[in-house]
């Protein structure tokens, strides 16, 4: 596992997820346009402008983060959803 200094043991472990994610987008290719999310996720993760939770959620298009975390909300995520374009470009980072 790499090593990211002084960060929260779960924050690790989504890094290492993260890292798998691009890794394959990079290998099979990224139809959906999602590596600027993944980056920017992961910076904001390592900076500490992100924490992980399982009840919050954050979204994310393009490579910004469009939101501060809030619980899901099916009819919320619907509508940023569609407001971003979200079948392109768009990520729910915290989902469990």
């Amino acid at each position: 596992m790499a090593e990211e200094p002084g960060l929260d043991w779960l924050v690790v472990l989504r890094l290492e997820e993260l890292k798998s994610i691009e890794q394959d987008l990079l290998l099979h290719g990224d139809d959906y346009k999602q590596l600027p999310n993944i980056r920017a996720i992961t910076e904001a993760y390592r900076m500490g402008e992100l924490e992980f939770s399982s009840t919050l959620v954050t979204y994310w298009s393009n490579g910004e983060r469009i939101s501060e975390p809030g619980k899901f909300r099916l009819k919320h995520f619907l509508s940023v959803n569609k407001r971003y374009n979200g079948h392109e470009g768009f990520w729910v980072e915290g989902v469990c």
